[in-house]
Protein backbone atom coordinates (compact mmCIF):
# COMPACT_ATOMS: atom_id res chain seq x y z
CA UNK A 1 0.00 0.00 0.00
CA UNK A 2 1.24 3.52 -0.87
CA UNK A 3 2.25 5.81 1.98
CA UNK A 4 -0.24 8.58 2.82
CA UNK A 5 0.18 11.88 1.00
CA UNK A 6 1.74 14.78 2.88
CA UNK A 7 0.31 18.31 2.85
CA UNK A 8 1.11 20.65 -0.05
CA UNK A 9 4.20 22.63 0.95
CA UNK A 10 5.34 23.48 -2.59
CA UNK A 11 4.79 27.06 -3.75
CA UNK A 12 3.08 27.70 -7.07
CA UNK A 13 4.95 29.33 -9.93
CA UNK A 14 3.96 32.50 -11.79
CA UNK A 15 5.26 34.34 -14.83
CA UNK A 16 4.36 37.59 -16.55
CA UNK A 17 3.41 36.92 -20.16
CA UNK A 18 2.72 40.51 -21.21
CA UNK A 19 4.09 43.13 -21.56
CA UNK A 20 7.80 42.65 -22.00
CA UNK A 21 10.13 44.87 -20.01
CA UNK A 22 10.92 48.10 -21.83
CA UNK A 23 9.32 51.31 -23.01
CA UNK A 24 5.53 51.44 -23.37
CA UNK A 25 2.81 53.98 -24.12
CA UNK A 26 -0.96 54.09 -24.48
CA UNK A 27 -2.97 51.05 -23.44
CA UNK A 28 -1.10 47.79 -22.90
CA UNK A 29 -2.15 44.31 -21.79
CA UNK A 30 -0.80 43.19 -18.42
CA UNK A 31 -1.14 39.42 -18.05
CA UNK A 32 0.36 36.52 -16.13
CA UNK A 33 -0.12 32.79 -15.77
CA UNK A 34 0.48 30.48 -12.83
CA UNK A 35 0.81 26.79 -12.05
CA UNK A 36 0.56 24.73 -8.86
CA UNK A 37 3.09 21.95 -9.49
CA UNK A 38 2.38 18.33 -8.69
CA UNK A 39 4.97 16.83 -6.32
CA UNK A 40 5.18 13.09 -5.73
CA UNK A 41 3.94 12.27 -2.24
CA UNK A 42 2.20 15.62 -1.70
CA UNK A 43 -1.43 16.60 -2.02
CA UNK A 44 -1.82 19.06 -4.91
CA UNK A 45 -4.01 21.82 -3.48
CA UNK A 46 -4.57 23.83 -6.67
CA UNK A 47 -4.38 27.54 -7.33
CA UNK A 48 -6.38 29.92 -5.18
CA UNK A 49 -5.44 33.34 -6.59
CA UNK A 50 -3.25 35.03 -9.19
CA UNK A 51 -2.66 38.75 -8.56
CA UNK A 52 -1.20 41.60 -10.60
CA UNK A 53 0.34 44.68 -9.02
CA UNK A 54 1.38 48.05 -10.47
CA UNK A 55 3.99 49.79 -8.34
CA UNK A 56 2.96 47.60 -5.39
CA UNK A 57 -0.77 48.40 -5.63
CA UNK A 58 -3.21 45.62 -6.44
CA UNK A 59 -4.36 45.95 -10.08
CA UNK A 60 -6.20 42.72 -10.92
CA UNK A 61 -6.87 39.21 -9.60
CA UNK A 62 -8.16 35.90 -10.90
CA UNK A 63 -9.10 32.61 -9.31
CA UNK A 64 -8.07 30.77 -12.49
CA UNK A 65 -4.55 30.00 -13.68
CA UNK A 66 -4.26 33.23 -15.68
CA UNK A 67 -5.16 36.88 -15.35
CA UNK A 68 -5.17 39.66 -17.92
CA UNK A 69 -6.27 43.29 -17.83
CA UNK A 70 -5.75 46.39 -19.99
CA UNK A 71 -3.54 49.02 -18.39
CA UNK A 72 -3.94 52.61 -19.57
CA UNK A 73 -0.41 53.94 -19.13
CA UNK A 74 -1.63 57.53 -19.46
CA UNK A 75 -2.79 57.12 -15.84
CA UNK A 76 0.88 56.64 -14.85
CA UNK A 77 3.69 59.16 -14.88
CA UNK A 78 6.29 59.15 -17.64
CA UNK A 79 8.85 57.20 -15.61
CA UNK A 80 9.85 53.65 -14.62
CA UNK A 81 7.14 51.48 -13.06
CA UNK A 82 7.19 48.01 -11.54
CA UNK A 83 4.72 45.34 -12.73
CA UNK A 84 4.52 42.32 -10.43
CA UNK A 85 2.61 39.04 -10.41
CA UNK A 86 2.13 36.58 -7.56
CA UNK A 87 0.23 33.33 -7.14
CA UNK A 88 -1.15 31.59 -4.06
CA UNK A 89 -2.34 28.00 -3.80
CA UNK A 90 -5.17 26.65 -1.65
CA UNK A 91 -2.66 25.45 0.98
CA UNK A 92 -1.53 29.07 1.51
CA UNK A 93 1.81 28.77 -0.27
CA UNK A 94 2.85 31.94 -2.11
CA UNK A 95 4.95 32.02 -5.25
CA UNK A 96 8.04 34.13 -5.52
CA UNK A 97 7.28 37.46 -7.18
CA UNK A 98 7.61 37.79 -10.94
CA UNK A 99 8.56 41.40 -11.66
CA UNK A 100 9.36 43.45 -14.73
CA UNK A 101 10.09 47.15 -15.14
CA UNK A 102 8.39 49.23 -17.79
CA UNK A 103 9.24 52.79 -18.72
CA UNK A 104 6.17 54.82 -19.62
CA UNK A 105 6.73 57.35 -22.39
CA UNK A 106 3.44 58.94 -23.41
CA UNK A 107 3.57 62.01 -25.60
CA UNK A 108 1.70 65.03 -24.29
CA UNK A 109 -1.18 66.21 -26.43
CA UNK A 110 -0.48 69.45 -28.25
CA UNK A 111 -2.30 72.26 -26.52
CA UNK A 112 -3.82 74.95 -28.67
CA UNK A 113 -4.84 78.42 -27.57
CA UNK A 114 -8.53 78.96 -28.03
CA UNK A 115 -10.17 82.02 -29.46
CA UNK A 116 -13.72 82.80 -28.46
CA UNK A 117 -15.73 85.43 -30.29
CA UNK A 118 -18.93 86.88 -28.86
CA UNK A 119 -21.41 87.14 -31.70
CA UNK A 120 -24.53 88.28 -29.85
CA UNK A 121 -22.90 91.31 -28.17
CA UNK A 122 -21.56 93.21 -31.12
CA UNK A 123 -21.95 96.95 -30.43
CA UNK A 124 -22.83 96.46 -26.73
CA UNK A 125 -20.29 97.86 -24.24
CA UNK A 126 -21.52 95.94 -21.15
CA UNK A 127 -23.50 92.77 -20.65
CA UNK A 128 -26.86 93.24 -18.90
CA UNK A 129 -27.49 90.97 -15.86
CA UNK A 130 -28.66 87.45 -16.76
CA UNK A 131 -28.11 88.12 -20.48
CA UNK A 132 -27.53 85.00 -22.56
CA UNK A 133 -24.63 85.28 -24.98
CA UNK A 134 -23.66 83.29 -28.06
CA UNK A 135 -20.01 82.34 -28.44
CA UNK A 136 -18.13 80.77 -31.31
CA UNK A 137 -15.15 78.57 -30.49
CA UNK A 138 -12.66 79.22 -33.29
CA UNK A 139 -9.85 76.94 -34.48
CA UNK A 140 -6.49 78.68 -33.94
CA UNK A 141 -5.00 76.91 -36.93
CA UNK A 142 -7.68 77.44 -39.57
CA UNK A 143 -9.77 80.27 -38.14
CA UNK A 144 -12.93 78.25 -38.76
CA UNK A 145 -15.73 77.99 -36.21
CA UNK A 146 -15.50 74.66 -34.38
CA UNK A 147 -18.77 75.07 -32.52
CA UNK A 148 -21.29 77.65 -31.34
CA UNK A 149 -22.66 77.76 -27.79
CA UNK A 150 -25.39 79.79 -26.13
CA UNK A 151 -24.31 80.64 -22.60
CA UNK A 152 -26.43 81.71 -19.65
CA UNK A 153 -24.57 83.16 -16.64
CA UNK A 154 -24.36 81.27 -13.35
CA UNK A 155 -23.43 83.53 -10.42
CA UNK A 156 -22.59 86.26 -12.98
CA UNK A 157 -20.04 84.00 -14.73
CA UNK A 158 -20.14 82.45 -18.18
CA UNK A 159 -18.62 79.02 -18.76
CA UNK A 160 -17.55 77.69 -22.15
CA UNK A 161 -17.35 73.89 -22.44
CA UNK A 162 -14.88 72.66 -25.05
CA UNK A 163 -15.23 69.57 -27.19
CA UNK A 164 -13.98 66.34 -25.63
CA UNK A 165 -11.79 65.89 -28.72
CA UNK A 166 -10.14 69.28 -28.17
CA UNK A 167 -6.61 68.79 -26.70
CA UNK A 168 -6.59 70.16 -23.19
Amino acid sequence: QAPPLTPDVTAPTVSISSPSAGTVSGTITFSASANDPSVVGQVQSGLKLVSLFVDGSLFATSTTSSVSKSLDTTTLTNASHSLTAQAQDNAGNNSTLATITITVNNQSATKFPRTITLTSLEGIATIPNNQSVIVNVVSPSSGSTLETQTLTPTASKYTVTFLTTDPQ
